[in-house]
């Protein structure tokens, strides 16, 4: 599914906190594949808390840009 152009196009994260454009900025140059990254690898990496990575989650999935993979606290990025 393409979003906002199609492939190799980034998406509009205007709207979005500054926590949560780090996350998605992280999570987009992640190594985590289709399983996603841990929200304690994502805290760890960016400095955020477990409290603002969740925060930024709900952030991030509410406009389908990530998703929940293995469990609730892995997320991967959606392809663009």
């Amino acid at each position: 599914m393409f979003v906002d152009g199609g492939a190799g196009s980034n998406p509009n994260l205007s709207g979005l906190s500054v926590k949560g454009r780090k996350m998605f900025n992280f999570l987009q140059g992640a190594e985590g594949g289709n399983e996603g990254v841990n929200i304690h690898v994502i805290a760890q990496s960016t400095g955020m808390s477990i409290p603002e990575v969740l925060a930024a989650s709900e952030e991030l999935i509410t406009p389908g840009l990530i998703y929940t993979t293995v469990d609730d606290e892995t997320f991967a990025i959606l392809s663009y």
